[in-house]
């Protein structure tokens, strides 16, 4: 995220200009030189913070889901699922037929991970022993083929402990 400072023959986008980009290099510092395709309006009324992610997530998730080796059928478990990247690793693996459960500590975001295309959703905050409903909708693979891990402390050692 940042905000034009001078421009190129034939780019269309203001001066002052706030803006989302993406680049291999150059996150940190404090400017950066890009072709104009590279960059986009950042949305009116969006915070730094999220705009600073609006690349970030999605190319994570795919690039994870890539490195994971899953393949169709196989069961993913997603921490954080409410989060940006937890939707979008949610619905590229159902994209490619991967089984996914994801959790939550927050009951109000349930309904929408499950329209977006999980499996399960557990809640981690409510259910102390939320392994025991991976290991019962994973049957037979007895516990999921990866975890994307993104909470950390116990829910972190528990979603691991559930690879098959």
């Amino acid at each position: 995220m940042g905000v034009i400072d001078a421009v190129g023959e034939g780019v269309n986008l203001p001066v002052g200009m706030r803006v989302i980009f993406t680049s291999l290099t150059g996150a940190w510092q404090e400017q950066v030189i890009l072709p104009a395709r590279q960059v986009m309006p950042a949305p009116e009324g969006m915070s730094d913070e999220v705009a600073c992610q609006a690349f970030v997530n999605p190319f994570t998730a795919y690039g994870m889901l890539q490195e994971s080796g899953l393949e169709e059928g196989d069961w993913l478990l997603l921490t954080a699922g409410g989060s940006a990247f937890g939707k979008f690793a949610l619905q590229l693996a159902k994209q490619k037929g991967i089984r996914t459960i994801v959790t939550v500590r927050r009951p109000d975001q349930v309904e929408d991970l499950l329209a977006l295309g999980a499996e399960a959703v557990v809640n981690t905050k409510e259910d102390p022993e939320w392994t025991k409903k991976v290991y019962k909708l994973t049957g037979d693979r007895k516990g999921v083929q990866a975890v994307f891990e993104a909470v950390g402390g116990e829910v972190g050692a528990q979603a691991l402990s559930v690879l098959a």
